[in-house]
């Protein structure tokens, strides 16, 4: 009797076209995903030509002859401002340098008390907001308009750093609060800018971590991680005490000047 062997064939189910579908784009986006930090690269160049454009334009208004003195001075504060925007998206780019230790430093001599009252200027908006005083003192004394502060550094940076570290202060301060920055001539150049507000417990060992936020709206935690590493690029430093109760100072020590002050 002759016995008929059967043979069973294991087949994969064909796919259906809906999942067909959903894999080959999985195939398709894995290679040409954009990680974190090209997608900034792209961000940075995309913001150049609309803010090369905003300068240019800044420029040909300032050469209208029926401009007032008072519309003048807002063109050159849009045009100041818009090169400035311009020049931090560039230095963004040499962080990485800096983080590397490869930075070439060009230091020259930098006026941090006309960079204050620049900032001041441009706060002006967010201080009548939030409802806070911003006092710019030297010494003890309310800044005159005419008081120079230089150390050694690069004026981006100088810029770059007190922006940053001043808008801090100003959001963390509440409602009525006053902000102040004091230019001070110890064993270095010192800005020390106080505010009322606490830095929470568990933030004050990471403050000047990387990505290291409290939850801030719109924060990434690199403002003060970014502010340090360009201070110490410059051969300076910026600390952090909360040893007052209800009060935060930063520190920022910059190398003196010594041909000016």
């Amino acid at each position: 009797m002759n016995k008929t062997t059967r043979t069973r064939t294991l087949t994969t189910p064909e796919p259906s076209d809906q999942e067909g579908s959903r894999n080959q784009r999985d195939r398709n986006s894995r290679p040409n995903r954009i990680g974190l930090e090209e997608a900034d690269r792209i961000s940075r160049h995309n913001l150049l030509t609309p803010l090369n454009a905003v300068i240019s334009l800044s420029q040909v208004l300032r050469l209208e002859s029926n401009l007032t003195q008072s519309q003048l001075e807002t063109v050159r504060l849009i045009m100041v401002s818009a090169q400035r925007m311009l020049d931090m998206i560039l230095l963004s780019q040499r962080l990485f340098l800096m983080e590397e230790g490869y930075y070439e430093l060009n230091p020259v001599a930098v006026d941090l008390a006309r960079i204050l009252r620049d900032i001041r200027t441009e706060l002006d908006s967010l201080l009548r907001q939030l409802n806070v005083c911003l006092e710019l003192e030297r010494e003890g004394w309310p800044l005159m308009w005419d008081d120079p502060f230089v150390v050694r550094g690069e004026t981006l940076m100088c810029y770059a750093i007190l922006a940053n570290l001043v808008r801090n202060a100003i959001e963390a301060s509440p409602s009525g609060g006053e902000v102040n920055v004091s230019l001070e001539r110890l064993s270095g150049c010192y800005v020390i800018i106080c505010n009322a507000g606490e830095v929470p417990v568990e933030l004050r060992d990471e403050f000047f971590e990387k990505y290291a936020t409290s939850g801030k709206k719109g924060g990434m935690g690199l403002g003060t991680y970014s502010a340090r590493l360009m201070a110490r690029a410059m051969g300076g430093d910026v600390e952090l005490d909360c040893s007052k109760p209800g009060a935060t100072t930063v520190r920022v020590c910059l190398p003196c000047n010594g041909s000016t002050l």
